[in-house]
């Protein structure tokens, strides 16, 4: 299945094949020789090498009709089988919402003007920030749809809607500022800022529709459905009828409560050391050295995190765990800590009110071999909140 999707000449030809649907430039004997030839390609093959192809084709009409004429496919058959109540089904009601708000929008900006009201201008703020749940949206997508797909030996479609995303994300973030300006900016600028965004937009709806949704309804098993709807609390998000127990069975490690292994300068039990690691106010990640995500600590719940983890990721390769955006500073840091060029590295940065400290650390083994990367994060905002210079006595109990 994967090796098709990367043969050259068999994208050349799909590609050749939709230009020339869409320009209505081929008889009836070439549609049904098409069809003869996709009849028994694996359907994920083919929508990984349309959604591909047609990133910057536009016309999704004509997409769709290329794809339900010749490769029998239509996405709605799809989603007939699942409760209301399955994260397919949520995201989609979702994205209804989200073609509400953009054509409500675009109605309000079709007033700039003479007319223009403060009364207006309040209304398309609010459904702008109503349309900020895109955030939210994506992070399901890209941290918990992902790591699945990736598991499956799909990455070149994940990085490319990630990629997408971003730009998303910052074409959203200028046509809000340029909306909140409309006093003083010109109405052509306003449009112009906002049509760029609602074009990419609407189009990232479309392929998640069309070519994300459908090709993860055909990989995703139960279990993976399951933890995806366990998981997406962490971003403010309620899917299946109840959460899946994720739990970790502890039983199946021996001598969990009782047996004493040496750390450090001392001796702890496996239970002693989950429970120091998970109550520490730092927020840790290890990536071995294979670059493969392997733990995080459990501080708090997921939704509260200053960066958000939950077991979806393990096991994901770090390059992947990060937008593309990033990724050149994120593989130069794993690199430099890797060949000693660094020992470790900070960050900060305020995120919520709260100024967030990042640590990157190289782990190095007695035989100085490097055995992965620990990352800790901390909100440092307190030590900025003192009360006072010197304290030495025990605070106040409530009574």
């Amino acid at each position: 299945m994967i090796a098709y999707q990367f043969d050259i000449k068999k994208i050349m030809e799909l590609s050749k094949r939709i230009d020339s649907y869409l320009k209505n430039e081929y008889t009836n004997k070439e549609l049904t020789a098409w069809k003869n030839d996709y009849e028994a390609v694996p359907l994920v093959s083919l929508l990984l090498m349309c959604q591909h192809i047609v990133e910057e084709k536009g016309n999704e009409d004509d997409i769709q009709n290329f794809l339900q004429e010749v490769i029998d496919f239509d996405p709605q058959t799809f989603y007939m089988d699942y409760k209301f109540t399955h994260p397919i089904h949520i995201l989609l009601d979702e994205n209804i919402h989200f073609r509400k708000l953009v054509d409500e929008i675009e109605a309000g900006l079709a007033l700039l003007g003479d007319s223009w009201t403060k009364d207006h201008e309040r209304q398309l703020d609010e459904k702008m920030t109503k349309l900020g749940n895109l955030y939210n949206h994506y992070h399901v997508k890209e941290k918990l749809f992902f790591p699945v797909i990736e598991k499956y030996g799909h990455v070149v479609m994940t990085r490319i809607i990630w990629r997408e995303d971003d730009r998303i994300r910052g074409l959203y973030h200028g046509a809000k500022n340029m909306i909140n300006r409309t006093n003083f900016a010109k109405k052509e600028d306003v449009l112009l800022t906002w049509n760029r965004f609602a074009n990419a937009f609407r189009n990232m709806l479309f392929q998640e529709e069309t070519f994300l949704f459908p090709i993860a309804s055909v990989l995703f098993k139960e279990d993976d459905w399951q933890r995806i709807a366990s998981e997406s609390v962490a971003y403010d998000y309620r899917m299946g009828e109840k959460e899946a127990d994720m739990k970790q069975k502890k039983g199946a490690i021996p001598n969990w409560k009782t047996e004493d292994i040496p750390f450090g300068g001392g001796y702890l039990t496996l239970e002693e050391a989950n429970l120091i690691l998970n109550n520490l106010p730092l927020e840790i990640t290890f990536v071995d050295k294979q670059s493969v995500f392997k733990y995080f600590n459990q501080v708090v719940d997921a939704a509260d995190m200053m960066l958000i983890r939950t077991p979806l990721s393990i096991g994901r390769n770090v390059a992947n765990c990060h937008p593309p955006k990033s990724l050149q500073k994120v593989m130069t840091l794993v690199r430099d800590l890797q060949t000693g060029r660094r020992k470790e590295e900070s960050m900060w940065f305020k995120m919520k009110g709260s100024y967030v400290h990042i640590t990157y650390k190289a782990l190095f083994d007695d035989a100085n071999e490097f055995l992965g990367i620990l990352e800790y994060v901390q909100d440092i905002q307190p030590f900025f909140e003192l009360p006072k210079d010197v304290k030495r006595e025990l605070s106040a109990l409530d009574e």
